[in-house]
């Protein structure tokens, strides 16, 4: 008989999902953009700044308007003081927008007699994304534009954070800004910032806030309560506002203000469109977008959405719709992930070949798989903690046509008791079993096997897959899949024999925009649930939200203990061979579907009756059962009538 050894307390329920590709798709890769709108990324984390501010300097009547404080010259960098235009001369007092000067921001003085308008650093136009994730870092929205224009980049640039002028009631003062000098922006002249124009004519018709998935906040000018998912705290988010003409509308440019609030304090975030006709779902510049970055959606936030006018002209109609809510605020609502997820890449060292062969774990490929989740799962990239754990040897052959990925995947369980894995852990074991994807999935094959966990909150869980570790962008695809499995997600229905039978829709198409926020993209409804099989993948609102349940429960779960009751698990290979596996000590009972076990002497007479907790493979015959330790002189096992192996 082997040797039972205890191993960490556990109790859940386990199955295993196999993920087959073919020759011409993946499980699991990005593509099919349907819509595209914004400014490209930048690399590495940077910081694009908002487009072209308003509130610049207006020149008083009979003057001309000099820009960073020069009568007509350039700027002066690095926070000198700008000249003092005279005779009706206005220079700018402290506006942002546009690209900022190195080292800080330039000044100047108003003129003598000067009516100057905005001077206080109203900031216009639409904020950017910081770009993509770079290894270990996370990708920010630009900077918070206050109310009266302070703008605070998101990350810091050539010359560090800057603070654009606040602007006081009435424009007493145009601010203090920029960094690498001591510059003051001066004293207005009269008439401050000012009230914006609500525009006429012009009504929003929704809200809707993406950070992966459409959220609808308002349809037909009432708020919605029944939303596909929820929103994510401290995640960055899209708001896009949704509008709809008047009779008689002129096209022209319209401003969406976003006022934010929250015990983080108070902010107002801006968007600019031109307006030629009704706003639509498919296409991006049709409205006007706001990006949200994720310290505004610090868990109490409420907030207003006003079109204003951007020019002098307010247009016919009325502005009875041209803010929502009416009057006060509405609630965000976003929740927390009361914590972070965990995700272990164990490089699996392939020697059944003898060549001793290592998966890309290299930081670039890293990267791509830390870009897919960020995109598709619910989970904010400060929280998304990725780590390589130290090489796993295995020597046994592992094919295509999925013999030994089951032997793989308890080795790597294995493993994971080595390592000592906390149960908020996610170990995905890379490999690569021969020299390129072509070579080892020549027409069809395997690529990935993981457990399905039923219960986030149970002890018994081993969140543990494994994949194809091939350089690209398919190996990524492939643990984004893997790991839904470990979230409790079944298979989305499209070309799969054993799909969830609650997915809500026909053959796994996710049913509703989505939204990539590193791409700036739109996602068409049609695309398949990268829990399904089908190329070209986004994620469906059904599945962002059991993934985002799972890992809050994951993150708030609490035991109350109790003795331990020591379990074996018999592992029921996908040919019918029966072996001892480890022992668990675990409080109460493991769950799953109950089997018989009979115990069997030499002579094969039943020595004892017990009932096990069998958790199937979800593709092949087999999987664990939990049973309670076999009798001493017990020499063969039987399992619900199978025939008898010897232990």
């Amino acid at each position: 008989m082997m040797l039972r050894r205890s191993m960490l307390m556990r109790r859940g329920v386990l199955a295993l999902a196999l993920a087959f590709v073919s020759a011409c798709g993946s499980s699991g890769g990005s593509s099919g953009t349907d819509a595209t709108g914004g400014a490209t990324a930048a690399m590495g984390g940077g910081v694009t700044g908002g487009t072209s501010g308003f509130g610049g300097a207006m020149g008083g009547m009979g003057g001309s308007t000099a820009v960073g404080g020069t009568m007509g010259g350039t700027a002066p960098l690095n926070g000198a003081t700008g000249g003092m235009p005279t005779g009706g001369d206005t220079a700018t007092g402290g506006a942002t927008g546009g690209t900022s000067a190195a080292g800080g921001y330039t000044g100047g003085i108003s003129g003598t007699g000067g009516d100057t308008v905005g001077t206080g650093g109203d900031t216009g136009g639409t904020t950017m994304t910081g770009g993509r994730t770079g290894t270990g870092g996370r990708t920010g929205f630009a900077g918070r534009s206050g109310v009266g224009g302070a703008t605070a980049g998101g990350s810091a640039g050539t010359g560090g954070d800057t603070t654009g002028g606040t602007t006081g009631a009435g424009g007493d003062t145009g601010g203090t800004t920029g960094t690498g000098g001591d510059t003051t922006g001066g004293n207005a002249g009269t008439g401050g910032v000012g009230e914006s124009t609500p525009v006429k004519g012009l009504e929003i018709s929704k809200l809707s806030l993406y950070q992966t998935v459409e959220i609808p906040l308002m349809e037909n000018w009432s708020a919605v309560s029944d939303r596909p998912a929820d929103i994510v705290q401290d995640k960055d988010a899209l708001l896009r506002v949704f509008v709809k003409r008047q009779t008689g509308w002129t096209a022209r440019s319209v401003r969406a203000e976003v006022e934010i609030s929250s015990s983080g304090g108070d902010v107002t975030l801006t968007g600019e469109q031109q307006i030629s006709g009704d706003s639509s779902d498919g296409e991006l510049k049709s409205t006007l977008n706001v990006k949200i970055p994720a310290a505004e959606l610090s868990g109490d936030a409420t907030y207003r959405v006003s079109l204003v006018e951007t020019g002098s002209s307010s247009g016919s109609g009325d502005s009875t719709r041209a803010q929502w809510p009416e009057s006060g605020t509405a609630e965000f609502g976003e929740r927390s992930l009361g914590g972070g997820m965990k995700l272990r890449f164990v490089p699996i060292q392939y020697d059944a070949d003898g060549s001793g062969r290592l998966p890309d774990t290299s930081d670039a490929q890293i990267d791509l798989f830390r870009e897919s989740f960020t995109k598709l799962y619910p989970v904010p990239p400060d929280v998304l903690d990725i780590q390589v754990t130290d090489p796993m040897k295995w020597s046994s052959a592992v094919s295509s046509n999925g013999n030994g990925w089951d032997q793989l995947l308890y080795g790597l369980t294995d493993f994971m008791d080595e390592q000592g894995a906390a149960r908020d852990e996610y170990y995905f074991g890379l490999f690569a079993p021969a020299t390129s994807m072509q070579q080892y999935c020549r027409m069809s094959c395997v690529a990935g096997l993981a457990f399905v966990s039923e219960n986030p909150s149970g002890r018994f869980r081993i969140n543990a897959g494994i994949g194809l570790g091939f350089t690209g962008e398919y190996a990524p695809g492939t643990a984004v899949h893997e790991v839904g499995h470990l979230h409790g997600r079944l298979h989305a229905p499209c070309d799969v024999s054993d799909p969830d039978p609650n997915y809500p829709f026909k053959d796994g198409r996710i049913g509703g925009w989505g939204y990539d926020l590193l791409e700036d993209t739109l996602k068409s409804p049609d695309l398949a649930d990268f829990m399904g099989y089908c190329p070209n993948v986004w994620v469906s609102a059904y599945t962002y939200q059991a993934i985002f349940d799972w890992d809050v429960a994951t993150n708030a779960s609490t035991f109350i203990e109790g003795p331990p009751i020591e379990w074996q698990s018999l592992r029921v290979s996908s040919t019918g061979d029966i072996a001892l596996g480890p022992a668990y000590e675990l409080v109460g009972s493991p769950g799953g579907r109950e089997v018989e076990v009979q115990w069997l002497d030499a002579g094969l007479q039943v020595l004892e009756r017990d009932v096990g907790y069998l958790t199937p493979l979800d593709n092949l015959p087999g999987g664990i059962v939990m049973v309670r330790p076999p009798p001493e002189s017990a020499v063969y096992v039987r399992v619900n009538g199978s025939a008898p192996a010897a232990l």
